[in-house]
């Protein structure tokens, strides 16, 4: 959904890059999907960086995006909340239940890549603090998670 996503934004901003941190299977196919959508100024793959690296990615971005069509319980938008960056996600697996509340309506529908375009576009624009990382904290700490797992074991 990246260059989809991509596509629909350049309709409405031009001033944005997206930085693809990871790799899998799919990496040929995005770097091909970019290519013809002629996007390579505006999606970039960094590959697979160190988990110890990712916080300086997190506070050099403006925003995060989770496009995914399947998902858990992501980790990653937790990392995201704790480094305080806004995010546009899909509601997939446990996201909507885990995310806060100033975020939810953040949460568009997989396979819409116009929403999710204009979703990013105000995020963008706002200059508001959603207090994600307290939120992270105040949710999410090892307490409370060892406490709703141990209620669940039980």
């Amino acid at each position: 959904m990246i260059v989809p996503i991509a596509s629909e934004l350049l309709k409405i901003r031009t001033d944005f890059e997206i930085l693809v941190i990871g790799y899998g299977d799919y990496k040929s196919i995005l770097e091909e999907e970019i290519r013809k959508s002629k996007l390579e100024n505006y999606i970039k793959i960094l590959g697979k960086i160190p988990n110890d690296k990712l916080p300086v990615y997190f506070s050099i971005s403006n925003l995060f995006i989770m496009p995914s069509k399947e998902e858990g319980f992501p980790h990653v938008l937790l990392e995201a909340m704790a480094m305080n960056v806004k995010f546009v996600g899909t509601d997939v697996g446990g996201v909507k239940e885990m995310v806060a509340p100033s975020l939810k309506n953040y949460i568009v529908e997989p396979n819409n890549a116009k929403l999710f375009a204009k979703k990013v576009d105000t995020l963008l624009n706002s200059k508001k603090d959603y207090k994600l990382r307290e939120f992270a904290i105040s949710n999410y700490n090892m307490d409370i998670v060892k406490n709703i797992f141990t209620s669940i074991l039980k």
